[in-house]
């Protein structure tokens, strides 16, 4: 959000020595984070004011022209491919030897015909985004006018505060609010809102009478979108009469285009000046467009349909709240208005709406239809119902202003508007100052209570009754320790001496869940190779049609961010295959992991009658350059290591049974298999599908394995206290390989089991080196890698070919020759 320094200054006196910089670390320190502070019309300096006098054919080329400009006794001549330029006209000039856009002025000829500087548009003076055409500057200023002499305006001290660092402060998202920090920071005085309550009781009839009704927040019929907990918390409304439509005077523009804003005219621009000064939102309507001679506040229709100020349609559902005249809506509250009751230059009578709509409904409908507004920002902070009254009938002030003969026609409509009980804290200043660990005076302490709004009631030495103010009301300060903040803050939390706890502190208990979770990471990255991914727990219905899940099987979300996003997942390993493939472009051979949830619709019976299951679940996937057979056992290998660092050692695999299992559409129907432990399964571990590979146009020769281990069972079956640590073995070992035939059909792991009982104590590790076909129909080649040892002693060479021999023989006895 935008901070003209300006703007503040009409409310209370920041120091004019103050380097811009300071002001934008002291509000950092004391309020909110100041991402950048600009000086707003900074190439504006060498501008001038021109008045184009004629507009000619260029003789060269269709889309330029030829501009005669007067900038006051001197007459240049300049080529412009502006569409809007006209004589008459008063525009930005910029003469030659200034730079705009990164790029020197210079006198020269464009297609033949001399071109003496620039007219310019606000987009290249950097003022603001708009670069349809030239800047058409108010009439009154003589022309070869200084610009920022004409509009001092212009030349402002812009802080650019983070968003995110006002969610919880709605009275932050207005000058006024922003006034009222610096006034409180540098200890000046806050000027009051001057609010004109005599035109809220101006005579007359308004031609429009506002209701608020329909249903209320639940959906429950009969009841009232007004009141304190509804969906509409105040409606203020308000009918001038005689006004006319026409450019804002420059001060105004001025204003507005340096907190990003873009003029359009007197009217619309006064709602959005009182936008920016208080942070409440404001709509006018056309009042002669408004059917049926009445504003209804209700609950959209479902599939009933509105057309927006951006020329855009949407389709309405039943929870949508929106403003409605006697036959169709005309604005979805809190978001945008229609098009229909749209401000044209023809208007002479406009409606203005200023109200409070609950936070919820606006977010809901805002992230739905697509549409994030100045607006719908505010109103998803909760803003102050107060404020709503002050708003409308500052605004009407201003038009009157800026149209002399127009009139309020008729008293304010204040529709639906309940108090909120106040809230009080209870609280002294020795507990704030405790609180804090720092010395401040209570004369201090209150001082800056009571410059931030709030009352304080009480003896310094006694119990304080603070009262909030409206404005902090909405969910924001409710409790003693808020109170500390807002003293903390204000005093500086630099200028609190730091020191060393004085009381004892013990290590948090233990989260065995966590433990394991970050020891199979360390394995995955540091011993795996693996890259740690976070994936997004929302998918779409494509994404479950693609895969062959049934989309209706996912929990539906609510409010999704997106269509493409608006369900939970229910498998992990899809998600990866897409991303495998979006990765294939950078690299050959790649293997990422994941420690995510999984989310099933159907309820968990054993934690809860109500809540879906919520499961945790480690997933990877592994994309090898080239298919071989050898790459399913060397991720086999690596799970079952993982288990074992996990402290699970019975940890082994087995291929599926016949109708063992139903499989999903991506997983090979073959190259796949079942981790279990003592009986129990953990997951599987799989080749992906030829046919979706080829469906999501993967590389034609990759090979993709993928692992999916249910974690939560992993965790409950591992022993809780790992050994962190063996010592090495103090004798030296014997590695040995063998390579024996074996029917295709026939399991490595029955291998492994035969060398582990021929070996005995002396075998200390056996596993699989490589897998080899093409030695016989039906027959591979298992190559098997064997380390002897003792940790008692060496053994002899006697002792090691006596075990290679019962090894080979164990192995021919069971029908397994060597190669």
């Amino acid at each position: 959000m935008l901070i003209s320094l300006n703007w503040i200054r009409d409310f209370c006196s920041v120091p004019l020595r103050e380097k811009p910089t300071t002001l934008g670390s002291r509000f950092s320190l004391h309020t909110a984070e100041v991402e950048s502070v600009l000086e707003f019309g900074a190439k504006l300096r060498r501008i001038v004011v021109a008045r184009v006098e004629s507009v000619s054919p260029h003789p060269e080329a269709d889309r330029l022209q030829v501009v005669r400009a007067d900038l006051g006794g001197k007459t240049v001549s300049v080529v412009c491919g502006a569409p809007n330029v006209r004589p008459e006209q008063l525009v930005p000039y910029a003469p030659p030897g200034v730079t705009i856009s990164g790029q020197k002025i210079e006198a020269r000829k464009i297609r033949g015909v001399q071109s003496a500087g620039m007219l310019c548009s606000q987009k290249e003076l950097e003022i603001s985004a708009d670069g349809a055409g030239l800047w058409e500057l108010p009439e009154g200023v003589p022309p070869g006018t200084p610009l920022l002499k004409a509009y001092s305006e212009l030349q402002d001290v812009v802080l650019e505060v983070d968003n995110k660092s006002l969610t919880h402060r709605p009275d932050l998202w207005g000058h006024y609010g922003i006034a009222r920090e610096f006034a409180t920071i540098y200890r000046t005085e806050l000027k009051p809102l001057e609010v004109d309550e005599s035109l809220a009781t101006a005579p007359g009839v308004s031609a429009i009478a506002v209701e608020v009704a329909g249903v209320n927040l639940d959906g429950d019929p009969g009841g009232n979108v007004g009141g304190r907990d509804g969906a509409c918390r105040r409606y203020c409304g308000l009918q001038i009469d005689s006004i006319q439509v026409a450019p804002s005077p420059a001060w105004l523009q001025n204003r507005l285009l340096a907190v990003g804003s873009r003029p359009i005219n007197n009217i619309v621009d006064v709602t959005n000046y009182i936008l920016f000064e208080l942070g409440q939102p404001l709509h006018a309507f056309d009042s002669t467009l408004v059917k049926g001679g009445k504003i209804v506040v209700r609950r959209a229709c479902q599939g009933e349909r509105i057309e927006l100020l951006d020329d855009t349609t949407v389709e309405l559902q039943d929870d949508d709240l929106v403003i409605a005249d006697g036959e169709e809506p005309v604005a979805l509250a809190g978001v945008m208005g229609g098009a229909g009751t749209e401000i044209s230059h023809s208007c002479t009578s406009v409606f203005l709406e200023c109200a409070n709509f609950a936070p919820t409904g606006v977010r809901r409908t805002s992230r739905r239809s697509g549409k994030v507004t100045d607006s719908s920002l505010r109103f998803e902070k909760s803003l102050d119902p107060e404020v709503a009254r002050v708003g409308i009938l500052r605004a009407a002030k201003m038009i009157l202003e800026l149209c002399p003969g127009a009139k309020v026609v008729g008293p304010l409509q204040d529709v639906g508007y309940e108090p909120a009980p106040p809230i009080e804290v209870q609280t002294n200043a020795k507990f704030l100052t405790q609180r804090l660990g720092a010395r401040i005076t209570t004369r201090r302490v209150r001082e800056s209570l009571e410059r931030l709004g709030f009352g304080v009631q009480g003896e310094d030495l006694e119990t304080w009754t603070v009262s909030v103010p409206s404005w902090r009301a909405t969910k924001d300060v409710s409790i003693e320790e808020d109170l500390v903040e807002e003293v903390g803050r204000i005093y500086g939390y630099d200028n609190i001496k730091p020191f060393a706890p004085s009381w004892p502190v013990a290590a948090p208990g233990g989260n065995s869940h966590r433990t394991f979770e970050r020891r199979a990471k360390s394995f995955l990255t540091q011993y795996a190779g693996l890259s740690e991914v976070f994936t997004y727990s929302m998918v779409g219905r494509a994404h479950c049609e693609r895969f062959g899940l049934d989309p209706d099987a996912h929990l539906k979300l609510k409010n999704p961010v997106s269509e493409d996003m608006d369900r939970l997942r229910r498998e992990i390993v899809p998600i990866h295959i897409e991303k495998g493939r979006d990765n294939q472009r950078f690299f050959e051979e790649f293997g990422f992991f994941e420690v995510g949830r999984v989310y099933r619709k159907e309820c968990d019976r054993l934690r809860s009658s109500e809540l879906p299951d919520e499961k945790s679940r480690l997933a990877g996937l592994y994309c090898f350059a080239e298919r071989k057979e050898e790459n399913f056992y060397q991720v086999r290998g690596m799970v079952l290591r993982l288990l074992l660092n996990l402290g699970i050692d019975s940890a082994s695999m087995a291929p599926l049974g016949d109708g063992e299992l139903t499989l999903p559409t991506w997983i090979h129907p073959t190259v796949v298999g079942r981790v279990t432990a003592g009986g129990s399964p953990f997951g599987l571990v799989y080749r992906v599908h030829p046919m979706i590979v080829r469906e999501l146009k993967c590389k034609e020769k990759a090979d993709l394995i993928a692992f999916d281990i249910a974690f939560d069972d992993v965790v409950e079956r591992a022993p809780k206290a790992f050994v962190d640590y063996s010592p090495p073995l103090r004798y030296p070992t014997v590695p040995f390989e063998v390579t024996v035939v074996a029917e295709a059909r026939v399991l490595v792991r029955d291998l492994c089991a035969i060398v582990e009982d021929a070996a005995g104590e002396a075998l200390l590790k056996c596993r699989i080196g490589n897998v080899y076909a093409g030695v016989g129909e039906g027959k591979k080649a298992v190559n098997i890698r064997v380390v002897f040892g003792s940790s008692e002693r060496t053994l002899s060479g006697e002792e090691v070919s006596a075990l290679q021999t019962r090894v080979i023989g164990a192995l021919g006895d069971r029908g397994f020759p060597l190669r």
